[in-house]
This record gives C-alpha cells, sequence and structure tokens, in this order.
C-alpha cells in the first residue's frame, strides 16, 4: 500500500510539472486532488526545496528552543532555519556566511506577531495593495497557514501589480527573452488589484460609484502617491477625472505627490496631473508651474525627452493586445466589456511605466509584433462586444485617437480657464496640438473615447452631442445624393464617423438598406463591395438597425457563390457576425446568428473557404455557452463543403 501511495504521489507530481500554473492553482485549491497529490514542497532557487512538514517542525522547535534548528532539501542538502530580528533565515550548514532571509516562511510560524509582521511586510510591497489582504489578516491572527493557503497566499503575492512591474522591469532590462504571455497576465487577482472588482449585470455607471471609486479612495487613503498613481492611469474619460477623488486632500501633500510624479511616461498621468493643478491654481502658485511642466513634457519639446512622444504609439498597441487576450480567456468572459477595457488601460499604463524605449524603431518593431498577436478568435470576441458596447470599438484606438482624446481635454481646461479670465503658461501647445489634428483629419470627440460606454445607445445621447436638426437634415441629403452618384464610395466611412454621433432618420435607413440590395460582387471591385458592407454592418450595429443588418447578410449569401479564397470567406464571416450587433435581445440574437451562418455556409464555396469558414465557427462556438450554442446546422454544412 505504501509502495502505491509513493508511486501515486510521483505520478501526480510528475503530472504537475506540465501544467499551466492556473491550473495547478485550481488543482491546489481542491482538497481532495491535495491529499491525493501530497503537494508538499516548498521550493527557493539556488536553495533548493523542502517538505511542508519539515519546515513546519523546525519553526515550532524554534519557537520552544530560540535556538537554530536543522532542516534538509529533498535532496539532503544540509540547512539552517535561524530566527533573526529582521524575519525567518535559512543558512547553509557547510557555509554560514551564506544565508537568506525568507520573509514568507513566518506565516507558518506559530506566534501570531511574527505572522502578521509578515503580512503587513508584504501588504508594503505590494502596489497598490493587496485585495485579499483582510482575508489573510484574519486567518493569521488566528493561526499559521494550512499548506493550500501557504501557497495560495504566495500565489496572490505574485500575481500582484507591483511584483509584476518589478519583474517586468529587471527582464526588460536583463535582455532576456519575454513572451507574449509575460507581457500580459492571466490573472484576475492582478487585475482586481489596479480596478476592484466586478458584478454581473452591473452597469458602468453603478459600477464606478459602487466599486471603482471606493476603490480609488482606498488607495489614496493608504497611499496619496501610490493611491495617485493608480487612479490616474484610469483617467480615460471624464467620469474618472481624477479632481475629485483628492478634493479634501490638502493642497500642499498634494503638490508634493503629484511633483513626484510629474516624470512619469504616462500621457494619462500627466492629464492628470495638469487638470488637478489647475483646479488648485488659487491655493498654491506652485500648482501653475506644476501644471506648465506636466504640460511641456506631454506636448512641448520634452516630450521625447519624457518618452511620450513613443507613448502615443504604444499605448493603443498595449491595449489592443491585452484586452484582445483577455476577451477570449475563459476567466475574463462572465465579466463585462467596460470591466475588460477599463482593466486593459491600467495594465497599459503599468508597461508604458516599465519599458523604456530610446528609438521609434525600437517602438514600432515592440507595436508590430503585437499588433501581429492579434488571432481570428480575438476578432470574433471583440465583434461580441459590439452588441454591448456598439460605441466603442478597441481597434479603433489609434495613437491619434489618444492624442485626440487628451488633448480634447486639455482644450476644455483651457476654455474652462479663459471664461475664468485666466491663462496659464504654455497653453499655447494646447492651440498647437489642436490645429495639428485638424491638419490630419482627425475629429475631437472625447466624449466617445472610452470603453465605458456601456450599453449606451445612439438614441440616449444627450443635448449635447446633438446637432442642429437643420444641419442634420442637409447632411443626410448629401449624403443621400452622394449614395446616388457612388453607391460604394467614400460616402460610407463618412456614414461610419456620423453614426456615432448622430440617430439616422428612416429616409436614410431606406437609402442605405436598397444600395446594399443592389450591390454585387465583381472580381475588379472585390475590396470596394467588401468595404461597403463592412461599413454597412458597423452602421447597423451601432444604430440598432436589423433591417440594414438583414441587408448586409442577404447580399453577403447572394454574393458568397463568387469568392475565390478563404480570405474572402473569413471577412464574409467577419461582417455577419458584426451586423449581429444590432440584435439586442439575446434570444433573438441566438436565433439570427444561427440563420444567418448556415445561410452563409450553404452558400460559401466548397474547398479553403469552408475550411476558413468552420475554423472561425469553431472559435464562435467555444465563446458561446453551451446552452446558447445555435451553430450546429452551420457548422454540418461546413464540414460538408470540405470534402
Amino acid at each position: 500500500m505504501k509502495q502505491k501511495m509513493k508511486l501515486e504521489s510521483l505520478a501526480a507530481e510528475m503530472l504537475i510539472k506540465k501544467l499551466p500554473g492556473t491550473i495547478i492553482r485550481k488543482l491546489i485549491n481542491n482538497e481532495e486532488f491535495s491529499s491525493f497529490s501530497q503537494l508538499r514542497l516548498i521550493s527557493y532557487k539556488e536553495i533548493g526545496s523542502f517538505h511542508y512538514e519539515s519546515i513546519l517542525v523546525a519553526l515550532e522547535r524554534i519557537q520552544k528552543r530560540g535556538k537554530r534548528v536543522s532542516i534538509f532539501t529533498k535532496d539532503s542538502k544540509h540547512f539552517f532555519l535561524v530566527r533573526s530580528p529582521e524575519g525567518i533565515r535559512i543558512v547553509n550548514a557547510e557555509n554560514e556566511d551564506d544565508s537568506r532571509l525568507i520573509h514568507d516562511l513566518a506565516f507558518l510560524y506559530p506566534d501570531k506577531d511574527i505572522r502578521l509582521e509578515a503580512l503587513n511586510y508584504v501588504i508594503k510591497q505590494c502596489w497598490p495593495s493587496l485585495p485579499s489582504r483582510s482575508y489573510w489578516l484574519r486567518i493569521l491572527a488566528d493561526r499559521p497557514l494550512s499548506e493550500t493557503e501557504f501557497f495560495q497566499l504566495i500565489s496572490d503575492i505574485s500575481e500582484n501589480p507591483g511584483r509584476f512591474k518589478s519583474t517586468m522591469k529587471n527582464s526588460w532590462h536583463c535582455g532576456g527573452e519575454i513572451d507574449v504571455a509575460t507581457f500580459f497576465p492571466s490573472s484576475f487577482i492582478y487585475y482586481e488589484a489596479l480596478i476592484g472588482s466586478s458584478s454581473e449585470g452591473m452597469s458602468a455607471e453603478d459600477w464606478i460609484d459602487s466599486i471603482l471609486i471606493p476603490k480609488l479612495e482606498q488607495h489614496i487613503d493608504l497611499s496619496l502617491s501610490d493611491g495617485l498613481r493608480c487612479a490616474l492611469a484610469l483617467n480615460i474619460d471624464l467620469k474618472l477625472s481624477p479632481v475629485k477623488l483628492v478634493s479634501d486632500i490638502p493642497a500642499s501633500e498634494l503638490l508634493v505627490a503629484l511633483s513626484a510624479l510629474v516624470e512619469t511616461h504616462s500621457p494619462l498621468i500627466l492629464l492628470g496631473i495638469i487638470e488637478i493643478a489647475i483646479f488648485h491654481l488659487d491655493s498654491d502658485a506652485k500648482f501653475l508651474e506644476l501644471a506648465s511642466e506636466a504640460l511641456e513634457r506631454l506636448l512641448g519639446k520634452k516630450s521625447e525627452e519624457s518618452g511620450i512622444i513613443y507613448a502615443w504609439i504604444m499605448m493603443p498597441s498595449i491595449v489592443k493586445t491585452g484586452l484582445s487576450r483577455m476577451s477570449v480567456d475563459e476567466k475574463f468572459w462572465h465579466y463585462p466589456p467596460y470591466w475588460r477595457g477599463l482593466a486593459a488601460f491600467a495594465h497599459a499604463n503599468i508597461l508604458i511605466e516599465t519599458l523604456e524605449m530610446d528609438s521609434k524603431e525600437a517602438v514600432d518593431d515592440f507595436t508590430g509584433w503585437l499588433d501581429n498577436l492579434i488571432t481570428p478568435k480575438e476578432v470574433s470576441a471583440t465583434l461580441l462586444d459590439m452588441r454591448k458596447e456598439p460605441m466603442w470599438r478597441f481597434w479603433d484606438m489609434t495613437s491619434l485617437n489618444l492624442k485626440d482624446m487628451i488633448v480634447g481635454r486639455l482644450m476644455l481646461i483651457k476654455n474652462w480657464r479663459v471664461k475664468s479670465g485666466l491663462m496659464f503658461t504654455n497653453s499655447h501647445l494646447v492651440d498647437s496640438a489642436i490645429e495639428d489634428l485638424d491638419g490630419e483629419g482627425s475629429l475631437l470627440s472625447i466624449r466617445r473615447f472610452s470603453p465605458l460606454q456601456d450599453k449606451r445607445r445612439i438614441e440616449s445621447m444627450d443635448s449635447i452631442e446633438k446637432i442642429d436638426s437643420d444641419l442634420v437634415t442637409e447632411f443626410f441629403s448629401d449624403i443621400i445624393d452622394e449614395l446616388g452618384r457612388e453607391p460604394t464610395g467614400v460616402v460610407w466611412k463618412k456614414l461610419v464617423v456620423a453614426c456615432r454621433v448622430q440617430c439616422f432618420d428612416s429616409n436614410l435607413f431606406d437609402n442605405l438598406i436598397k444600395r446594399v440590395g443592389n450591390l454585387t460582387l465583381e472580381k475588379k471591385e472585390k475590396e470596394r463591395f467588401f468595404n461597403t458592407l463592412e461599413s454597412a454592418a458597423e452602421i447597423a450595429a451601432v444604430q440598432r438597425c436589423k433591417a440594414l443588418a438583414d441587408a448586409v447578410t442577404h447580399a453577403l449569401v447572394k454574393a458568397a457563390g463568387k469568392f475565390s479564397t478563404a480570405l474572402d470567406a473569413k471577412i464574409g464571416y467577419y461582417i455577419i457576425l458584426m451586423s449581429s450587433g444590432a440584435i439586442i435581445d439575446d434570444s433573438d440574437w441566438t436565433e439570427w446568428i444561427g440563420k444567418k451562418m448556415s445561410e452563409y455556409a450553404f452558400s460559401v464555396p466548397k474547398g479553403e473557404a469552408c475550411q476558413q469558414l468552420l475554423a472561425n465557427l469553431d472559435d464562435l462556438s467555444s465563446l458561446m455557452k453551451l446552452k446558447v450554442r445555435c451553430l450546429g446546422r452551420a457548422r454540418k454544412l461546413a464540414v460538408s463543403g470540405i470534402n
């Protein structure tokens, strides 16, 4: 029997070494598995692995005897455990000058004060906080950690943003190989530490008020500097402007904290510093100097020195890649898109602060690598998110749009100060940036640049965003005339922009549906055909027009027999999925997407086009809950077309 148990334990240990970290943690938390596998090894780099019971016994002896106690690693290396004023040390028995302070062993120490002291040490090292702090405080105040609890606490600590940042910085400066998984943690604990937890079904506004703002206030109470760094990194929307968060902080303390943060590489943090400083000009003239310094670093000659010139390029790619990876991670499926979007921004800010780039070539290589990582499944997940947040798409985020949002916010601040009869130094930098953006054809639309547009509908926009009705009527009339002259021209791109700022009327929709219905696929005009349908699908999703979505899919099904490549089939699949955003009700959407994908699969040519479509349908199925999967018929049709 003992031999069988040893073999079982060995088999389990071999299995564990091959498993991903997330699976290991789930198994460790399963008591039945824990007792079977006998996970009793605590390992330290360059020292070795110790059995959990051996460490526990040694610590109990230290408490009773007050002396060092011998302990042996799994491969029989001899060490001493020693209690020192700094904590628990592991000392090499063959060379007592070779010792290492191991803080986490104190979590197993019999004395409560020692355990709590170790936890307080850890909490100070965790930025911005350890979310499970109160849980571990309660346990450690009562007793030493069990084996499973010990590994769980170590996991919580290792997944903390502060630990990630220090590890990433060391790896980056050492020039070692860093894979994409290292750049983008797949840990709820990590993101919860940055933005707080989420609640299924809670709107963005309710979540901000009840969870995010209290979380940021707690961070600021614990540490003004660390709390501000965390809050300013989320300054992507007027709802999250940090001004209100620090309204009760004494001006002198605020000035010191902000001055320490102005050396940042992050444009979001600099924007927040400027906003706070401008609102505190009356309390201390030094706030004016601070605002001017931050603005110079953000938009002036110091932007290259500060790294902001590279942050404009890097941040959008980091956000897109991070959000894409979260969107296909099963752990994050039930969290709303706005939560994942904000988590992606918070993480991007950490990477911007950590990775130091010294040339545009290096930045272009890095962002090019990130952009090429996005998979078809991630694109599908993003299109699914459009049903919930049609007003914001992550792939619209470019360096130009990021600058657009920040400069737009600065313009509001400047206009407010001008109305008050006050100007701040080097405010001309804002005017120059606005001129540059206008020259590049950018549309200042700061009210749309945010992943916090949860469940927002075009018809619910407030009057500030409305356009004068006469101008709208004239615009629509011109659009209809232009469609008549060139049914697949640049006019569709104008409509894609307009669909997020103005409700379309029935006359315009009738014309759009008619133009889409008349589309035919000509070999020389294939790109125009797909571009037009993609624009129409996006308009249908944003404006919630089911009739236009139906027209788009009908045009695709009608033309699918002429597709000549796998790429054609994939583009058509994406367009149908995007247009499905027009269907709001979940049950209606399930029926609609199943029917439309089946019609499409029946029409797609046999061979590689069907094979491509099957791969896309498999991706889509894997992103849907089992009980609502509705693509069985479409998959069968695609399979039948492969052979």
